[in-house]
């Protein structure tokens, strides 16, 4: 009597902490920074020097439809990589369509592709020191920017970063996300 007493107080703790039942699936959120996280060290690497300070080179900032990954190599030299998530893979099109306009879409592993560079007004005629790509995914629209605000570019280059990305968003299944 008095084991059954334990178990029926256990199983009450149990449901209370929620640590019953099925595992939560991860959100496509989640998984989404999960994945930014691992390429950070790839895509974005911190010089051995300030090992100890990665803090300082890779921040990352979720919200209710994004989450995002800011690689900064040196002041004013920095590579953003947002992944959006839509609730249906119409409406990622719609907005990739929308961003698209008149642009002619490339192609990245059978996904569209914006692709688009400046040259920074302050130093005409040098490397496109801005550079930015957006492709499609299923319900992700990848938004990589990156921006030097000299003409020296060591922000990681949108493609480097995109090639990073899908190799490890194939590997943990980013890409074939249901809702």
């Amino acid at each position: 009597m008095r084991n059954r007493h334990w178990l029926i107080g256990c199983l009450v703790v149990c449901c209370w902490l929620g640590g019953c039942g099925p595992a939560k699936e991860p959100s496509p959120l989640e998984i989404g920074t999960a994945v930014l996280q691992q390429i950070a060290p790839r895509a974005c690497p911190v010089p051995d020097l300030y090992a100890d300070q990665a803090q300082f080179y890779h921040k990352f900032r979720s919200e209710e439809n994004y989450t995002l990954f800011e690689c900064t190599t040196a002041t004013g030299h920095i590579t953003y990589t947002m992944l959006i998530w839509y609730d249906s893979q119409a409406e990622a099109e719609a907005a990739f369509e929308s961003r698209r306009g008149e642009a002619e879409a490339a192609e990245f592993h059978e996904f569209p592709l914006l692709i688009w560079a400046a040259d920074d007004p302050s130093f005409p005629g040098g490397p496109e020191e801005n550079q930015g790509w957006v492709w499609q995914a299923g319900q992700w629209i990848i938004n990589i920017r990156s921006f030097n605000d000299t003409n020296l570019i060591t922000s990681p280059h949108p493609e480097s970063v995109s090639n990073v990305l899908y190799e490890v968003g194939q590997q943990r299944g980013l890409f074939t996300l249901e809702p």
